[in-house]
């Protein structure tokens, strides 16, 4: 009875085995197929998506809520001529802002994805302070004298003007603030979530303490994460790819400003010799 049993368990697996061979094949088959289809607004998405299934032998893992519910949309009109299952999928799923991957036979689909991008920027707030000086004294000195007494006097007048500038540039959260405005500023039927108080409330009318869908910024290790839709994701990368190019660009000049003193009761102007010292400049 055992080794019966034994021999029934490795014939099931063995069916089991070709069975899920066979689906591949069925899958990898259809990548090298053509389609031409012709959608009315009679159908859903869900419903090409079952008849393609049928025909390629998929499997379909849909992984949230909001996906499932854009999947029930009626299709107006689509029409492919002879075009392969990644153009047919990026047709029917992709440009209804639906994201999905395939392995194998399994179709994966879902509606909001994370991704973290790399930026090479330094992690604190980047702060210049710049002074200027300008000093001018008099100075006048007179004297009498006569029969073993004398007086004198004198005076002095210095006058001197002090300019100083802060620039202070917060990178980061400056990023965070424009990702937030990207992922929730373009009407494109994306999910949003609006702020109400001290919550946020979803589409569905679902209160949350966060906003789930708040850019997670890193200064310190330089990453960015963002959760949204493809279309929204794209848009991020966009200006994160935008943005990189502008850092690498950029020249920082450090300028110093040297403190100049007038004192008319010696000479009047600048002795630019010392200048030229301290730039080891010989005139």
């Amino acid at each position: 009875m055992i080794k019966s049993n034994f021999i029934t368990q490795r014939i099931w697996f063995f069916l089991s085995f070709m069975f899920m061979t066979q689906s591949v094949l069925y899958a990898e088959d259809c990548r090298q197929k053509l389609f031409s289809v012709t959608i009315d607004n009679q159908l859903k998405i869900s419903e090409v998506l079952d008849s393609l299934a049928d025909s390629c032998d998929l499997t379909i893992n849909v992984k949230d809520e909001m996906a499932q519910k854009k999947m029930r949309k009626k299709l107006y009109y689509v029409k492919l001529k002879n075009s392969t299952l990644q153009g047919f999928l990026n047709t029917i799923l992709v440009d209804n802002d639906l994201y999905y991957t395939l392995e194998g036979n399994k179709l994966n689909i879902s509606y909001l994805i994370t991704k973290t991008f790399r930026i090479h920027y330094i992690a604190g707030n980047r702060q210049g302070v710049s002074t200027a000086n300008v000093i001018i004294a008099n100075s006048n000195n007179s004297g009498k004298s006569g029969g073993g007494s004398g007086d004198g006097d004198s005076g002095g007048a210095t006058t001197g003007i002090s300019i100083e500038s802060s620039d202070e540039f917060k990178f980061w959260s400056t990023v965070e603030k424009e990702v937030q405005r990207i992922l929730i500023g373009a009407a494109d039927g994306s999910t949003h979530y609006t702020n109400q108080g001290s919550t946020w409330v979803g589409p569905d009318g679902k209160v949350w303490e966060y906003n789930p869908l708040a850019p997670i910024v890193n200064p310190e290790a330089g990453m960015v994460t963002v959760t949204g839709t493809q279309r929204q994701v794209k848009r991020v990368e966009e200006y994160i790819r935008t943005l990189t190019k502008q850092i690498k660009s950029q020249v920082l000049i450090d300028v110093r400003i040297l403190s100049v003193s007038f004192d008319d009761s010696q000479t009047s102007g600048v002795d630019w010799s010392q200048l030229y010292k301290l730039q080891n400049m010989n005139v």
